[in-house]
């Protein structure tokens, strides 16, 4: 029972992109990601985790080995993904409902913050 309340409150319920930072809303604590760190923003159109043993009651949180590496996820589903690469070269997978705005927003704030 205690696994399953911890999960719900790990879930990400919203994703949003502010003038400086992306935001991972959860209902325990919300975790921010500075823009000026994001190298990339990137569509993942397969599922990095179709030969993962762990499942998600609530969603897929936490560092999962794929075949594109070892990715942190922040994901509510296993489709949709979006993938951004910090300078740091670590990845981190979000599952925004309207993906194609925002990504279309996160490009437009890392490319303002790299012309800085």
């Amino acid at each position: 029972m205690l696994i399953l309340m911890y999960a719900y409150l790990q879930r990400p319920t919203q994703y949003q992109v502010d003038n400086n930072k992306v935001i991972i809303c959860r209902p325990i604590g919300s975790v921010q990601i500075a823009i000026q760190d994001i190298e990339r923003v990137d569509r993942i159109h397969h599922d990095l985790l179709k030969d993962s043993t762990k499942g998600g009651a609530f969603g897929y949180f936490g560092v999962f080995d794929t075949d594109l590496g070892r990715i942190r996820f922040y994901a509510t589903r296993r489709d949709r993904l979006v993938m951004l690469t910090r300078k740091d070269k670590t990845r981190i997978i979000l599952t925004p409902d309207q993906e194609d705005e925002f990504i279309q927003s996160l490009e437009t704030k890392v490319s303002q913050q790299q012309e800085v």
